[in-house]
């Protein structure tokens, strides 16, 4: 992830060097096919990354994979995220919600 760029409103140069991931969601096995049936290969399952960068800003990172000659292509999807989605989409993991955007447990902002 460290190669990815991801979008700013002030268009500075943000990459996954720049970002930490807050909470995983879902299954994500680096791209290698999750079962092999009738001869098909079926991709990992759905992941949903979330992840906070400088300023701050909020980013949902899916990682999409698909098999290519003997091996798996992995491509990256980057969306920018504002604070309220964020905040739907972290409801109810507050350790999460503390990281991505400071609160603690007691659902305030730091003092």
């Amino acid at each position: 992830m460290g190669r990815l760029r991801f979008p700013t409103v002030d268009g500075r140069a943000v990459t996954g060097a720049d970002v930490r991931v807050v909470l995983r969601r879902g299954q994500w096995n680096g791209g290698m096919p999750r079962v092999a049936l009738a001869g098909r290969d079926l991709g990992p399952e759905d992941a949903f990354w979330y992840c906070v960068g400088p300023g701050p800003a909020w980013y949902l990172v899916i990682p999409l994979s698909w098999r290519r000659g003997f091996g798996w292509k992995v491509e990256w999807v980057v969306r920018p995220l504002d604070e309220r989605r964020l905040r739907a989409a972290l409801d109810g993991d507050r350790q999460a919600l503390r990281l991505a955007v400071g609160e603690e447990e007691n659902g305030k902002p730091p003092a």
